[in-house]
């Protein structure tokens, strides 16, 4: 049944296409570039699983999300060949040249198919190399694409930006609770329904005043995504004035169309933030800043960067109208995409002045933050003061594992070894299997000032919530 909406709703927009005019926004080169960048990457991790030698190949556009999209592209499912040839075609004429070739042959393909099903295949980060729902080979992850071709080809336009960001004011005269959650847009799937429903039930019993929701409604955040996977599974418990769900590269995958119209439409759960993707929650001389790091984000590699819109967008000139006056150790700030790569021995894109931690650092006035939770990589992260945001004056909180499934990672394990982490999931669900349980985070403000953070994990179909750090 979702994969009949999904092809339904990209068959409407493609019926948009004007074929001499829609197909002309693409950068010549871009696309096809990562996209063959990737399909290196996958290859050379599976070689490197397989026990084969590692054949030297250029992966430094790549990013491991795309990693199986080429090879699909070029041996579409059989659900898929329409569209497929569509939009295949589509970016050819764009890009001025045929699609490139993957470097897998069906048989490469099933044979890593194999390793994973049978033995496992776990990336670094921790990702799972396999087909089922959401890991990552399933190919439904081809639909993402499909859809920022479409809006990056002219067929649709982008959202228009929000502009009425709410400043919601706690009260300061009893402690405050907050959840924070990452990366939770699943839906139910699997057994026991899966992760996202055992974390939500995990998030309601520790009773939290509000819920911030870090992003990433998938496969692409569409109104029928937005609506059954995010809305439908949201607890009616929360009303519509504790919650708040911020923008993300998936969700810009749709143009931010389903985000913006679906997910804070009024009279939902998302009702507080007044249509719009930023907003900030006040308690005494505490500071929540939920920011949009997705929106302006350099659509040449697809969302993944973070941006807040350079120190002339809405968002910088909210902080600096707002909140110039702030101590900077009592602002927490929240995004989607991440300040620090997930080893935590550098922070993103520092040569970039309008990137995420540089943009925002410029926002309060040059000062630093003093935490910052943050999604977009599907695990979780205590960074510690010797990691590089640690370093800058931060406390760095990796909070993305909300419902994806994903296995115990070698990068943070050598982390924590060498000290610049101090938690990561490594609880296994069970005897045998290959992946870890699915958490969130709560921060406390007590009567007397005092912030406590706290990270939980809980198993598919359980209600045993285990605080998990400190």
């Amino acid at each position: 049944m979702e994969n009949k909406n999904l092809h339904l709703h990209l068959l409407t927009l493609i019926r948009k296409l004007d074929k001499d005019k829609g197909w002309r926004r693409l950068k010549p080169n871009s696309l096809f570039t990562r996209l063959e960048a990737s399909d290196h990457r996958l290859m050379n991790d599976y070689q490197a699983a397989a026990g084969l030698p590692v054949t030297d190949l250029d992966t430094k556009s790549g990013s491991i999300e795309l990693g199986p999209f080429l090879y699909y592209m070029n041996h579409p499912l059989l659900e898929f060949s329409l569209l497929n040839r569509l939009i295949v075609d589509g970016m050819e004429r764009a890009e001025g040249r045929k699609l490139p070739a993957t470097q897998f042959t069906r048989k490469t393909f099933k044979d890593m198919m194999d390793i994973a099903t049978h033995e496992g295949i776990l990336g670094e980060g921790g990702q799972i190399y396999g087909n089922r729902k959401y890991e990552q080979l399933d190919p439904g992850w081809i639909f993402s694409l499909f859809m920022f071709v479409i809006y990056e080809l002219g067929i649709e336009e982008h959202h228009p930006f929000g502009d009425s960001p709410k400043i919601i004011h706690a009260p300061a005269d009893r402690p405050l609770r907050i959840a924070i959650v990452g990366d939770w847009g699943t839906g139910k799937f699997g057994k026991d329904d899966g992760p996202a429903v055992a974390v939500m039930n995990g998030i309601e019993s520790v009773n939290p005043d509000y819920v911030i929701h870090l992003g990433d409604v998938y496969y692409a955040g569409i109104d029928h995504e937005e609506k059954y996977k995010l809305i439908r599974l949201w607890p009616e418990s929360f009303g519509t004035d504790r919650s708040f769900t911020l923008n993300s590269n998936h969700e810009m995958y749709d143009g931010a169309n389903g985000y913006f119209d679906k997910a804070l439409k009024p009279g939902g759960p998302f009702s507080a933030q007044k249509q719009t993707s930023y907003f900030a929650i006040r308690r005494g001389d505490w500071l929540f800043l939920g920011l949009d790091s997705a929106y302006f984000s350099d659509s040449d590699k697809l969302f993944m960067n973070g941006n807040i819109g350079g120190p002339a967008g809405a968002q910088a000139r909210w902080i600096r109208g707002n909140f110039k006056d702030q101590d900077p150790e009592k602002v927490i700030v929240l995004t989607h995409h991440t300040p620090v790569n997930l080893s935590g021995d550098e922070l993103s894109d520092t040569d970039d002045p309008n990137g995420l931690w540089n943009g925002v650092v410029a926002a309060l006035g040059n000062k630093v933050p003093g935490t910052w939770y943050f999604g977009h990589t599907h695990n979780a992260a205590v960074y510690t003061e010797s990691s590089a945001i640690g370093k800058a004056g931060c406390k760095g909180r990796l909070s993305g594992n909300g419902a994806i499934p994903y296995g115990e990672s070698v990068a943070l394990q050598k982390s924590l070894d060498s000290g610049l982490v101090g938690y990561f999931p490594k609880t296994h669900l069970q005897s045998g299997e290959i992946r870890v349980r699915n958490g969130f985070a709560t921060i406390e403000i007590d009567s007397n000032g005092l912030m406590t953070e706290r990270f939980y994990e809980v198993a598919d179909g359980s209600t045993d919530v285990q605080q998990v750090w400190p």
